[in-house]
């Protein structure tokens, strides 16, 4: 006996099979379609959620041109026409976007040559609302680029960080370098003086306390370079202003310096103005500026040279020029040269001693007091370094 053919007794229309699927499929509200008449470019069906799906589309689309509805085809016709002789082929737009009550929609779209056999001039056009998709890549893109952003914040931080702890290591070890200099002429002397079986003529014992004296002042200067650093980068540096006369910081900065001037054989030339020259300014940072600059001129000028301070006055500002015939600061280090912990080539080739610090202390002093240092060298001519200060005016100044 032979067994039943049961697909003779059902028989499935593939053309009624796919409109049920396209049915089903816009129930979900995401996908709709439209299907267009290739010779008038013209709608004659579309799915019922397709004002639903796609805003400010009129209930009736049908009869209207596709391109008041699908405007993104406008245009595209030419390409449209060529799917009718390639079934096969797919007209594709992803991710256009509307815009409704403030929001983008996105959709994506593609257009076929309809495959139902009664219908051969007829388009199908399908709409995939991909709002949520796109909106969830958007989101995932900003998230991953700030991510990145905050990753290469982070390295560069770590690096600063890194950085900064070498130069404050350096620092520290320089700093030690320079206090032992001192303390260990210090001794010297002191062993000397000290010692009874010693022959010292009353000048040489004269000689031997002043440059016991001048160490203790280089030492005094160091711990307030580091006094100030701290104060600088905490924020906490204030000035105690008053009226300051620069002409005699000036005489009294080079007096605290002759013992070393007469040790490095150097000639500093200064004539002494009559009148005064004032500004608003805090008496112990004013000789810090004063003290370094001239320091570091003597550090830097050779046996025999001279070292000129100049003083001008204009109606806005009083300057103040301090020239060396050292051997000059090369011009591609002049840019970062009042950074903390900077030395210049010639210091780091050399047995001259410092910590960096001392032109990056006198920048911050400076501007505390609305003043401003610039530096003019040139290599085998030497270096100015050069204060403009405002005039005095009766007035507290605080670092910000």
């Amino acid at each position: 006996m032979s067994k039943p053919n049961h697909t003779s007794e059902f028989e499935i229309d593939p053309e009624r099979l796919a409109l049920t699927v396209l049915n089903n499929l816009n129930l979900s509200a995401s996908v709709a379609y439209l299907v267009i008449d290739h010779q008038n470019w013209s709608i004659i069906y579309a799915s019922p959620n397709l004002a639903r799906l796609l805003p400010d589309t009129p209930d009736q689309p049908q009869k209207q041109p596709f391109t008041d509805i699908i405007w993104e085809l406008a245009g595209f016709e030419s390409h449209l026409t060529a799917l009718i002789d390639q079934p096969e082929e797919t007209f594709r737009l992803d991710k256009m976007n509307r815009t409704h009550n403030g929001e983008l929609l996105y959709y994506n779209m593609q257009v076929k040559a309809m495959p139902i056999t009664h219908l051969p001039h007829h388009l199908l056009c399908i709409l995939e609302d991909v709002t949520d998709a796109v909106r969830t890549e958007q989101q995932l893109v900003q998230q991953r680029n700030e991510l990145e952003l905050a990753q290469a914040k982070l390295v560069a931080t770590n690096d600063a960080l890194q950085h900064l702890t070498q130069l404050k290591t350096l620092m520290l070890s320089m700093v030690a370098h320079d206090m032992r200099s001192p303390l260990s002429a210090m001794r010297g002397y002191s062993e000397l003086l000290l010692n009874p079986k010693s022959v010292i003529s009353a000048e040489e014992k004269t000689e031997f306390l002043s440059a016991i004296w001048s160490q203790t002042i280089w030492m005094d200067k160091l711990i307030s370079n580091l006094l100030d650093l701290d104060r600088i980068e905490r924020g906490t540096l204030l000035l105690d202003t008053e009226p300051c006369d620069l002409v005699d910081l000036i005489t009294d900065t080079i007096d605290s310096l002759i013992p070393t001037l007469k040790l490095a054989n150097l000639t500093i030339h200064f004539k002494r103005p009559q009148e005064e020259y004032l500004i608003a300014g805090d008496t112990p940072r004013l000789q810090q500026i004063l003290y370094n600059l001239l320091n570091n001129a003597i550090k830097y000028t050779p046996a025999g040279g001279e070292i000129f301070i100049l003083l001008a006055q204009t109606l806005n500002q009083i300057e103040c020029h301090i020239k060396d015939t050292g051997p000059g600061i090369p011009f591609d280090e002049q840019a970062t040269l009042f950074d903390a912990y900077q030395r210049t080539s010639q210091s780091e080739k050399s047995t001259i001693v410092g910590s960096g610090l001392g032109l990056y202390i006198v920048k911050m002093l400076v501007e505390a007091h609305n003043g401003e240092v610039t530096v003019d060298s040139s290599e085998g001519e030497g270096t100015t370094f050069s204060l403009y200060f405002p005039p005095y005016q009766d007035e507290i100044i605080w670092l910000e």
